[in-house]
């Protein structure tokens, strides 16, 4: 690191050390900005027994027992930090580091891993589909915030009770919840109403939802319109063109519960979610030639059995998913103003998938086990055309999938945790084991030139743990764990441009794993929570492009050709902390700080940086929790986001446009967040982001963040 960037670093995270050295000394931890497994706040479990925290594997635990690093959001957090996109409400956990090619779109990069490299989940359904490009991707910005009551992450490999895709972490998202009639003698009714503003872009956002219900049926919907101007950079940057777009979401849940009889506690679920991104432009290669617009639609319907049978909760979840995505590509003239041609890729994905699990608790508590397993099918479907003299859009070239290709998820899974001591004085040793076999098969037709596909690939993951607790305040974790993602059809059987790229097929791929060590501590004492965690992952056959030739020549319609292959080992290692001290009279101090070194095992050659890979970056904050004022509960909080410069590059990283020639600088920010609610019922905020009026971007990517803001947000619930 360079003495600018640890300069940089070092004026922006000064203020954590007194916490930390609080942490090291004894003390608590308060509430670490609005998230954080510092501060859980949740909704009540549907079974007192089941202290609904974190979803770190497939049942819910207690996020202080989780011999994982996991952190969350709850709905108050959510609805305190006034985020403009999901990836960006993750901002401030710790370990999440979150790229953004565009200003539609946001791709969390968890422990080195990014793309379809981390598992997203909404209510447990897989998002990941087989046509997510490899690399950053843009589809978590799909989900609004606003119609999510949780957001959690898991970070380091789920790939046991998750299956493929759960390399490098889970996120979890959990949209708003119906409410629990019987709570309310029978009848309830609840909404809300939301509305945010941002100078920096213009950005309106006005979302509302409502719900009911009479003794066991309950529903709540809800919906957010939201429109974002060209957003206006830090410094010397002014106005980024192309970096407006448009959002429209929707969410509609209803919930049978069954209150006598023998089914008793069971319950039926039927969901449905809409998310729209319409003209997200892309601008990091107009310097190349090239500007790319992008519409994604998401249409999710689900449908839920909870059973509650002896010693066992089970659920069986049938979802569909129905995926589409336009881009829109504009070869620019020498000007980089005026275009010369356009052409247009159109992608479908229809997903249908059954999902199986069990929860088994026998020997009074001590042994329980999870068990069940799953099966997705995907049709995809494919256009590709260009513009014509009369600005007609005409088919003309392959598309990037053949029409009507196919592919396969599924696996079968079983988990165990038992306590081979507990004693009553509190004292805990726990140990855990799980296998899951998982396996991928893609189809598609033969085209010109290219052979038909029909790729198959099966993948053995396992995890083991031992774990120590003493009560709720101390515990230490040493857990192995494997990671396991399949090839999917954008590795196996696209062709055509991928956005920098011209991408050729390569049907002979293997699925890519990691094996991660990880260590886990705790700390709960008086008014002082801290957690750290360090960990190492040695990866074999990753799958990553590679330069290639079409026709013998090594570009093609102005794009390098690349394919994607099974190339070689690597290794990342990296630690995390989070600290929280509650300082007295409603101050609270706390901070996270988390690095990650990789590197690239090429036979045959000198090791190298592996790509994308953060910087030193974390988030110290000081909050001030007001007294309740008669019918006013306020709170102050000024907090400073910092990132270190990243100057280890890879061969890929040094051609990539995303990043400034030398590494991406390292940066900080000062911030300024107030709120308060009203009667408990109306909420109003108030922030001031990038005080500085900084000039700066997360490390690999293509759009800088916004300059000295003002984001106003209000909202009404009952």
């Amino acid at each position: 690191m360079t003495r600018s960037g640890r300069w940089a670093v070092v004026q922006g995270l000064l203020v954590m050390v007194p916490a930390l050295a609080m942490a090291g000394e004894g003390g608590t931890v308060g509430r670490p900005a609005p998230s954080s497994t510092a501060t859980p706040a949740h909704e009540p479990a549907e079974d007192p027994a089941f202290r609904t925290v974190v979803v770190s594997s497939a049942r819910p635990e207690d996020a202080f027992e989780v011999p994982r690093s996991v952190s969350s959001i709850d709905a108050t957090g959510l609805a305190e930090a006034g985020d403009r996109n999901a990836p960006e409400a993750m901002a401030d956990l710790p370990g999440v580091f979150v790229q953004a090619t565009n200003r539609g779109g946001g791709s969390p990069i968890v422990r080195g891993m990014v793309g379809p490299q981390v598992l997203l989940t909404l209510d447990g359904v897989r998002l990941n589909n087989p046509v997510y490009r490899t690399g950053p991707v843009q589809y978590l910005n799909l989900i609004d915030p606003a119609l999510l009551g949780r957001l959690e992450v898991l970070r380091g490999p789920g790939s046991v009770p998750y299956g493929s895709d759960a390399m490098g972490g889970v996120i979890a998202l959990m949209p708003l919840q119906v409410p629990d009639c019987r709570a309310e003698g029978g009848d309830c009714l609840v909404g809300g109403l939301r509305a945010r503003y941002a100078s920096a872009d213009h950005g309106r956002s006005f979302s509302g939802n409502m719900g009911g219900g009479h003794r066991g049926f309950s529903a709540r919907a809800g919906g957010t319109l939201t429109t974002f101007g060209n957003v206006q950079g830090g410094g010397d940057l002014g106005v980024q063109p192309h970096s407006g777009y448009r959002q429209y979401a929707a969410l509609a849940r209803a919930t049978q519960r069954v209150l006598t009889g023998r089914m008793c506690g069971w319950r039926f679920d039927a969901n449905y979610m809409f998310s729209r991104i319409e003209g997200a432009g892309r601008t990091d290669k107009v310097a190349d030639g090239s500007l790319r617009f992008t519409d994604n639609d998401m249409h999710l319907v689900w449908g839920r059995m909870h059973m509650m049978l002896p010693r066992t909760r089970g659920t069986l979840t049938l979802s569909y998913q129905d995926f589409l995505e336009e881009a829109r590509d504009h070869a620019l003239a020498r000007d980089r103003t005026t275009v010369t041609g356009s052409s247009r890729d159109i992608v479908r994905d229809r997903t249908l998938g059954v999902d199986l699990s069990f929860h088994t608790r026998l020997l009074h508590d001590r042994l329980q086990l999870q068990y069940g397993g799953l099966f997705y099918r995907d049709w995809v479907d494919a256009e590709h055309g260009v513009q014509d003299d009369a600005a007609r859009w005409v088919e003309r070239g392959l598309a990037l999938y053949p029409k009507g290709s196919g592919y396969n998820n599924y696996g079968v899974f079983l988990m165990l945790q038992g306590d081979v001591l507990r004693t009553s004085s509190g004292h805990v040793v726990r140990v855990t084991g799980g296998y899951r076999l998982s396996g991928m098969g893609a189809q598609a037709a033969a085209r010109p030139g290219i052979p038909a596909v029909d790729h198959h690939a099966l993948g053995h993951t396992g995890t083991a743990g031992l774990q120590y607790l003493y009560r709720d305040l101390a515990t230490v974790a040493l857990t192995w764990s494997e990671g396991f993602r399949a090839p999917n059809l954008q590795e196996t059987v696209m062709y055509g441009d991928s956005g920098r790229y011209f991408n050729i097929p390569n049907t002979g791929l293997g699925p890519e794993r990691s094996d991660t060590l990880e260590l886990v501590g705790r700390v709960a004492w008086s008014r002082l929570r801290f957690a750290a965690s360090g960990y190492v992952s040695f990866l074999t056959s990753r799958i990553e492009r590679t330069f290639a030739t079409l026709d013998g020549a090594p570009v093609f319609r102005g794009k390098d050709v690349v394919t994607q292959i099974n190339r070689g080992k690597g290794l990342l290692w990296g630690v995390e902390a989070e600290a929280a001290v509650l300082l007295g009279a409603g101050f609270t101090a706390s901070g996270n700080l988390a690095y990650t070194w990789g590197e690239d095992w090429l036979e045959g050659k000198p090791d190298q940086p592996l790509s994308r890979i953060p910087p030193l970056f974390g988030t110290v904050a000081l909050r001030w929790d007001t007294p309740r004022w008669g019918p006013f509960l306020g709170f102050a909080e000024f907090y400073v986001r910092a990132a270190g410069k990243q100057d280890r590059l890879s061969a890929t990283d040094k051609k990539d446009s995303r990043i400034p020639k030398g590494g991406t600088p390292g940066w900080w920010t000062a911030n300024l967040r107030l709120g308060g609610t009203l009667w408990d019922r109306l909420r109003l905020g108030l922030s001031f982001e990038n005080i500085g009026d900084v000039k700066y971007k997360y490390h690999v990517s293509g759009v800088y963040m916004p300059g000295i803001q003002a984001v106003l947000t209000a909202g009404l619930d009952w």
